[in-house]
């Protein structure tokens, strides 16, 4: 049956199950912000900008603002809790792994898995 391929398709790309991914968002501008820390679970292999919708969805204190631009096939996240990048300023929102590496992608292209932890990091260009 077709459906039940792309249904071990799936779990062949992506892994089975869920992805219980703990989500940070961090300050580097100001000096007295206190970490944020949200626990979202999501099904495994969805993308990070899925994981920060069913974030909002869940928790009334996280908040975010993006940007779609269709010729880059993603979102430009403009801020997240109130706080927005600044040309300025040379602001934005980095997006890290759990080990402090910035992601090469935008967050439509990276997938989230069990045990993940992403950081948000707002900080210069």
């Amino acid at each position: 049956d077709h459906e039940e391929r792309l249904d071990r398709l799936d779990e062949v790309v992506f892994g089975s199950g869920t992805a219980n991914v703990t989500m940070k968002i961090e300050n580097d501008q100001d000096p007295t912000w206190t970490t944020l820390v949200y626990y979202v679970s999501v099904p495994a292999g969805h993308s990070v900008f899925q994981m920060m919708v069913t974030a909002y969805d869940e928790y009334t204190s996280f908040t975010f603002k993006a940007t779609y631009y269709p010729q880059w096939a993603g979102h430009f996240i403009d801020s997240i809790v109130g706080v927005a990048g600044n040309n300025t300023e040379q602001t934005f929102w980095q997006f890290e792994n759990g080990n402090g590496t910035p992601f090469d992608r935008g967050v439509d292209l990276i997938g989230v898995f069990n045990g993940d932890v992403i950081v948000f990091r707002f900080t210069t260009w």
